[in-house]
């Protein structure tokens, strides 16, 4: 029912689409839309839309829809394709707001800017973008509790090979199947020599194994640290996707750059980062920014996309936080279709501090009893006493 209306008018489907799985108001719903409110009140109450979301907002049709369970009584439908499988939903177990003096052999937790779980060893691995005066790069490794959310710090490992530079800003790490890890660095194409943006394989233990090749372009037309933000591996290793939190210079789109599991490239997408949300608190804004902050394969072909938004009025900043799915699958030359997840907004009153923070950290988590995979998001506090490094997880569900 969706997907006809989708057909009929794309607009119209994402806003019935955010309304009811992703919770967001009509407000905001224009934000992210860049359109009226006129607008989205005018298309909500339109009788096709209206017929649409009163069928999807059916009891066991919400449920079937929403990975909630399928009553019996509801009629069999058609397998979803990739480009319009049915909504994946996240259901909040809970989160912890870690100590600020919480440190590992001497070396402070902060600065976390990319996740990735290891089953195998059932710890999770948090990446810290600690460069310079901040101490020598370096990933921790914490033992994840998801019922109640508990973490316990384990080991840090120092990073050595190019991240030994106190210029390498890690911004995201990706666990391989051989039990590698890659992860990526923003660079500097400003220093002299320019130091371009990267993504290297890297050992459990730190030890540098290798460089991976990546288009001349991510590597000369990145911005100022609006590089290498976004860094995924599929569960099986055979998808590899990277991208940057801001379009290249020149370009008014960013691209997912999508690589086979011998690290070859394989094709990209374009993608439309939201515009900034608009700001309800009074005031002049003196800061605002949006842009991709983590990436996340499921499988091969299910793509998780952070976007965080920053705003400052008179100096005091808010963030937004917004999770939404693409399909590799898609074949498209404007931009790929993207489908809401979750607006943070929508669960933050339920955290332990409401205000969200900086989040830019994504990975699946240990499966529940049921069945169910998690997945753990954290907060970079950026080694700052204003700012939380904060790990929610939640239940994924469809």
């Amino acid at each position: 029912m969706l997907s006809q209306l989708e057909a009929l008018n794309n607009r119209q489907a994402r806003i019935v689409e955010y309304r009811i799985s992703g919770g967001l108001t009509l407000p905001e719903i224009a934000g992210v839309l860049g359109v009226s409110l006129t607008t989205v009140e005018k298309d909500w109450r339109r009788p096709r839309v209206a017929r649409r979301r009163a069928w999807l907002m059916r009891p066991w049709l919400f449920a079937a829809c929403f990975g909630i369970g399928c009553s019996q009584a509801a009629a069999p439908q058609p397998p979803p394709t990739a480009a319009h499988a049915l909504p994946l939903t996240l259901s909040l177990i809970g989160d912890v707001d870690l100590a600020r003096d919480l440190a590992i052999e001497g070396h402070p937790i902060g600065g976390i800017s990319g996740l990735a779980y290891s089953a195998t060893t059932r710890t999770l691995l948090a990446l810290s973008d600690a460069h310079g005066e901040k101490g020598p790069a370096r990933m921790y490794e914490l033992e994840l509790g998801v019922s109640p959310v508990t973490l316990t710090p384990r080991a840090v490992t120092l990073l050595q090979g190019p991240f030994a530079s106190a210029h390498e800003d890690p911004e995201a790490i990706a666990l391989l199947p051989t039990g590698e890890v890659l992860i990526a660095s923003e660079g500097d194409l400003e220093r002299e020599p320019p130091l371009p943006p990267s993504v290297q394989r890297m050992s459990r233990a730190g030890a540098h194994l290798g460089t991976m090749e990546l288009p001349p372009e991510l590597t000369r037309r990145t911005q100022v640290n609006k590089a290498i933000e976004g860094l995924a591996v599929s569960p099986s290793g055979k998808r590899i996707v990277v991208t940057t939190e801001h379009p290249l210079a020149g370009d008014d789109v960013t691209h997912l750059y999508v690589f086979d599991g011998a690290m070859s490239l394989v094709g990209q997408l374009p993608y439309r980062i939201d515009p900034v949300p608009t700001d309800p608190r009074p005031g002049e804004v003196t800061r605002a920014d949006i842009g991709i902050s983590e990436l996340l394969l499921l499988d091969d072909d299910t793509l998780f996309v952070m976007e965080r938004a920053s705003v400052a009025i008179d100096e005091v900043f808010a963030n937004y936080v917004r999770i939404y799915r693409v399909s590799l699958a898609a074949h498209v030359s404007a931009a790929v279709d993207k489908h809401l997840v979750i607006d943070l907004s929508s669960v933050a009153e339920r955290l332990t501090t409401p205000a969200l923070d900086n989040f830019e950290a994504m990975t699946l988590g240990p499966r529940l009893l049921d069945g169910r995979r998690t997945l753990v998001i954290a907060s970079d506090d950026n080694f700052k006493t204003t700012q939380r490094t904060v790990f929610v997880v939640f239940a994924i569900s469809g």
